[in-house]
């Protein structure tokens, strides 16, 4: 049988335990409450939500899209806030698995009254409602929910997460230094530029071709000749390395001259982007064999 004062001693020690989960739980709760205070919560105009009304409807799933805006401050030419991070995260209602999707931010889309361009755009232009609108629209999606981070979100959340660690090249190194610099004055963080490895890794592929981005409607050919005379120059120079492919990204059209000029300079394939985007006159193919007006034919990727 138990003695008295054993049973009031284990009685405290219960009670003890008991006081700190509770001081715990009430820490916790504060902490938990503190961070959600921060979280602004704007209310949609919910008029302003556009959906496919011929869609069909998908029963049994909850649908939510996460903006991430570019928050660079006024008077920045990135001031208009474009949400360069779109987020798709599906849930089933039954088993609570998610499933989440990327759009990308250059994906050529209608953002509202006929008017095609980069999807990023559109919270730009409308806010949040504009942007669900779009990918209402174009995805045949019945979003209403959303959440929107900026720049100073992401870092608090990084940080809470104790660090990312994420493989990365010599050259995303390079532009993660550049980048988090202006970052870092934005969000009133510290950041410590990441060590470049030495000597520079041998690894990387450099293409280009062209000495600048060049016009290819109205220049002549000696002018794109020496484009890729100067350019091919300069990356043999620079790298070390002979260029095997034209990358020219942000060019509206081509001559019918560019194949033959192309081969005629050792290079054997050409990659673009902005041809495609045409709201009336779209291309067939994306990959294909362009043929120039002499029969030259160049390995070719919109």
């Amino acid at each position: 049988m138990a003695k008295p004062g054993k049973k009031k001693k284990l009685l405290f020690v219960l009670e003890i335990v008991v006081l700190l989960l509770f001081i715990g739980g009430l820490y916790v709760y504060g902490q938990i409450s503190s961070r959600l205070d921060k979280i602004e919560q704007p209310k949609l105009d919910e008029e302003k939500i556009m959906v496919n009304q011929e869609a069909p409807k998908m029963t049994g799933y909850k649908t939510y899209v996460l903006f991430g805006i570019d928050s660079r401050g006024a008077g920045s030419q990135y001031s208009a806030q474009n949400s360069d991070t779109m987020i798709i995260v599906s849930v089933n209602n039954d088993t609570k698995e998610v499933r989440m999707a990327s759009i990308y931010r250059d994906t050529l889309l209608n953002i509202g009254d006929d008017t095609y361009t980069k999807a990023n755009a559109a919270y730009a232009r409308g806010s949040a409602e504009q942007a669900i609108s779009m990918l209402n629209t174009n995805l045949d999606l019945d979003i209403s929910d959303y959440a929107t981070a900026d720049f100073s979100a992401m870092a608090e959340v990084i940080d809470d997460l104790g660090g990312l660690d994420i493989p990365m090249s010599y050259a995303e190194l390079v532009h993660m230094n550049n980048y988090c610099v202006e970052t870092s004055e934005l969000t009133g963080r510290e950041y410590t530029p990441i060590e470049l490895p030495e000597p520079k890794p041998e690894d990387q592929e450099t293409e280009g071709g062209m000495f600048v981005e060049a016009d290819c409607n109205l220049a002549s050919g000696e002018a794109l000749v020496r484009q890729f005379m100067h350019g091919k120059k300069f990356f043999r120079d620079e790298f070390g390395t002979d260029n095997k492919i034209l990358w020219l990204p942000d060019v509206f059209g081509y001559s019918w001259a560019l194949p033959q000029i192309l081969k005629r300079s050792g290079i054997e394939s050409f990659m673009t982007i902005k041809i495609s985007w045409n709201q009336y006159n779209h291309m067939p193919h994306d990959t294909f064999r362009w043929i120039g007006v002499d029969g030259s034919e160049v390995l070719t990727h919109l």
